[in-house]
């Protein structure tokens, strides 16, 4: 199909901020999780700032909960993408996430994202532009996992067939929300930083824009409140992201 029969871009940059706003408090309520992984990894550095320093129990203790973190991250992830597609196709129901199903989408999830990391570290290999072609044209392998429960190698061919003969028309209905993302992002987080050293102080804030040696538990602390200030702009940029992914992929597959 002609580029001109997809979602335009300025659409939907609209679109997506008018279903953002309208939905905003059912994302929070799913996205919020966000910030319990990054307290669980938080709260699991400053316990193993108690025990010695590069010990094998400290380690196991970062271990453990950055591990518990990420099954959290992607759970919620899932949730979100699993309630997008479907408030896309019922705008005006009442859409309930669906906890249960997100938990059995995990491995088959991961699944997927392994096997693209391999495909597009195959590309990367050859060259980078090749590398670049695939990661756009498998993007919405996952979708088609949460959509019509398409599996592993099924879902990559799927998202590859739905961008073929238009790969750029895609590019640039990925790009464009993804610099407003950005730009959101660098937004929010110099504000949450300079009201953060407003009730600190400047000079203190310092300590947590440094870069720190990642396998020191007191790094490791650093590491975790950076991550629960970052948290507090993932609870409202993430959704808007997935939004704006699901109407593309709804899009393609309209005119295909």
């Amino acid at each position: 199909m002609s580029e001109t029969k997809l979602i335009s871009t300025s659409e939907l940059i609209s679109s997506g901020w008018t279903q953002f706003l309208k939905d905003w408090r059912r994302l929070f309520e799913i996205s919020i999780r966000f910030v319990l992984a990054a307290v669980i990894s938080l709260i699991a550095a400053l316990i193993a700032e108690r025990v010695p320093m590069a010990s094998a129990v400290s380690y196991t203790i970062l271990v453990i909960a950055n591990a518990l973190s990420i099954v959290i991250v992607l759970h919620t992830l899932i949730s979100l993408l699993d309630y997008q597609l479907k408030r896309e196709t019922n705008a005006d129901a009442e859409i309930t996430p669906n906890a249960k199903r997100a938990w059995g989408l995990l491995l088959s999830v991961l699944w997927i994202g392994i096997l693209n990391l391999l495909i597009f570290a195959g590309g990367l290999l050859a060259f980078v532009l090749p590398g670049l072609w695939l990661s756009l044209s498998l993007s919405f392998g996952i979708l088609f996992l949460i959509d019509e429960d398409r599996r592993g190698t099924q879902a990559l061919a799927a998202s590859a067939a739905l961008v073929k003969g238009r790969w750029w028309p895609t590019l640039g209905r990925v790009l464009v929300p993804a610099i407003l993302v950005v730009i959101l992002d660098m937004l929010l987080s110099f504000i949450i930083m300079f009201i953060l050293g407003m009730l600190i102080g400047f000079d203190r804030l310092s300590i947590f824009t440094n870069q720190a040696q990642p396998l020191q538990t007191a790094s490791a602390t650093i590491a975790g409140i950076q991550n629960v200030l970052g948290s507090l702009v993932q609870i409202a940029l993430i959704p808007l992201s997935i939004i704006y992914q699901v109407k593309v992929y709804h899009s393609l597959k309209a005119t295909r």
